[in-house]
């Protein structure tokens, strides 16, 4: 009989993993322990027909017993969660059949031998429940059993050796039989317990992520709301409950047609159904709104459809997001840009249709510098002549900035009119190198220039504007004694022209800005170098106007290098 209650308890320990926790390997555990001790029980009560048992059949009850052992091992430390060893388990287990096989052979009764080491690991694992106590009382409770398990044994041995098997009474018999069946069904109900307590810990987080995902829906300003298939509102967020007050003051249940009748409502409901229809997302960039007390408001709408495990869609959720001060300030952005396109358009137009106006006089007084300083208006003295020729130098230098600043509004003026034309390079070096040989000699830099045999195709006056703007900074930041060079290659459809200098260089955020018009570098280097930093700018614009490519290269004290690529043919 106490077999045959082992027996059932394996099989409510493996039917409840099987029904409802596949993946418990503890009831797996205690089923086949149930299953080994029923085994052995069985072998062990044959001695009533056959007598003495064989030695083989003595060694496989023991082993049984050892086996139920060790799974129950492994059941109670997967249960609450510890590690176990097997080598040490099926050492135990080998060490306590051997000592238990010993018992067998010797003792006078048989089916009162009990294996000490199963004994042992009753009382181990009883001890492993109780101190979870604190836990659950059903700890506590099936520690208990397991320990009266242990003491049955302890009794039945005591009855078996002492006074014989035949001496034995009936009641530790049944008092095995119910313990065994109540402590198996006990495991089998601490396997629910936790499984229990699990669903309560994941209904709690679960609970907890709800009201964090909550509290932060409803500090997002901005309307997100979600809709059933029927378009009934099923939730809100505070944001959108203001935003609702002016219709009513509860829109749960309701759908947006219920509370309002306008043709925008409408408008609403049909891209709700087509998002639920199409199970795809919808966007409105811009969508305005107009609420009863007049308040216009633009929001940035987005509807996605939200679906179930299965895949189906359950709903549309809505997130809305208020951005008209944000087309406000853009209106406005937009504005006070076209105010100031308007504005450097009518400089850059000014400064073009002035230049006339602005070249004439200043030819004129060089004109007359140059005429009194060749003495056509009469001797003049050393002292006058001296004036003179600050005249002319510096109604020359004005010339020069006037002509940068024309030559650059009117390429921001979108008139500068290019004529590309077929050009040889080492035409155009020539005359620029020749041009700026006389300021070189004067700041004892040398020019270094060798033929290229190359053509581009360019507008000549731009060209050469270009080359003379680079010499010209070349030779400025330059140090006496040191070089510029001026080379060219062809590099596949276009040409590349580079013009190198071993001047003071530029530093990075020097570099960032060099490009820009009246950009004039650091002022303690360039402070006695004359110019209005508008070189660069005007070689810049130019290069983009032959739709050519322009690269800096530079390191303080260790010169700079301009490369530009322009189109090698039409």
């Amino acid at each position: 009989m106490a077999m045959l209650a082992t027996g059932l308890v394996a099989v409510l320990c493996l039917a409840i993993r099987i029904l409802f926790a596949p993946s418990a390997i503890s009831l797996l555990y205690w089923s086949l322990s149930h299953f080994a001790l029923a085994i052995g029980g069985a072998i062990l009560t044959l001695h009533i027909y056959w007598h003495p048992l064989p030695i083989i059949l003595l060694g496989v009850a023991a082993l049984m017993q050892q086996i139920f052992a060790w799974f129950l091992l492994y059941g109670v430390r997967s249960q609450l969660g510890l590690s176990a060893d097997w080598r040490q388990a099926v050492l135990f287990s080998l060490l306590c059949t051997v000592v238990s096989f010993g018992f067998y052979a010797n003792l006078p009764s048989m089916r009162a031998a009990p294996a000490f080491g199963m004994q042992a690991a009753l009382l181990a694992f009883a001890g492993l429940l109780m101190i979870r106590l604190q836990r659950s009382r059903l700890y506590g409770f099936i520690g208990i059993l397991l320990l009266l398990r242990a003491a049955n044994s302890l009794v039945f041995l005591v009855f078996a050796v002492m006074q014989g098997e035949s001496a034995t009474p009936v009641w530790p018999v049944l008092a095995s039989m119910v313990v065994n069946l109540l402590s198996g069904i006990g495991l089998a109900l601490l396997h629910l317990d936790e499984m229990q307590r699990a669903n309560l810990a994941a209904e709690r987080e679960k609970l907890d992520a709800l009201a964090l995902l909550r509290t932060v829906i409803d500090t997002i300003p901005a309307i997100v709301h979600f809709k059933d298939t029927e378009l009934r509102h099923v939730m809100m967020n505070n944001y959108a409950r203001t935003m609702f007050a002016e219709y009513t003051s509860d829109p749960i249940g309701k759908r947006f047609s219920d509370i309002a009748d306008t043709p925008a409502v409408a408008m609403v409901e049909t891209s709700d159904r087509r998002v639920l229809r199409s199970g795809m997302p919808e966007d409105f960039a811009e969508s305005p709104w107009t609420y009863p007390s007049g308040r216009q408001v633009i929001w940035w709408v987005t509807k996605v459809p939200l679906r179930s495990d299965e895949g189906m869609v359950r709903g549309v959720v809505t997130v809305a997001l208020d951005i008209t001060r944000l087309k406000e300030a853009e209106a406005r952005l937009i504005d006070g840009m076209q105010v100031a396109e308007r504005a450097n358009r009518a400089k850059s137009s000014f400064l073009a249709n002035m230049s006339h106006e602005l070249r004439t006089p200043l030819n004129a007084i060089i004109g007359f510098a140059e005429m009194l300083s060749a003495g056509y208006g009469g001797a003049v003295n050393e002292k006058q002549q001296a004036y003179v020729q600050n005249i002319h130098t510096s109604g020359q230098h004005l010339l020069a900035l006037v002509n940068d600043i024309l030559d650059l509004s009117r390429i921001d003026a979108g008139r500068q009119k290019l004529e590309p034309e077929t050009l040889s390079l080492d035409e155009i070096f020539t005359e620029a190198v020749s041009m700026t040989r006389p300021a070189a000699d004067a700041e004892h830099v040398q020019l270094i220039y060798s033929p290229t045999n190359l053509q581009c195709h360019a507008d000549r006056r731009a060209l050469m504007q270009i080359l003379l703007n680079l010499l010209s900074n070349a030779v400025k930041f330059n140090r006496p004694g040191g070089s510029i060079t001026l080379e060219a290659r062809s590099d596949g459809d276009s040409v590349m022209i580079a013009v190198s200098d071993t001047g003071i260089g530029m530093s990075e955020s020097e570099q960032a800005r060099a490009f820009q018009p009246f950009e004039r570098g650091e002022a303690f280097m360039v402070r006695t170098k004359a110019g209005a930093g508008l070189g660069l700018a005007i070689v810049k614009s130019l290069v983009e106007l032959h739709n050519g490519k322009l690269r800096l290269q530079s390191r303080p004290g260790h010169g700079t290098r301009i490369e530009i690529h322009l189109p090698g043919k039409a």
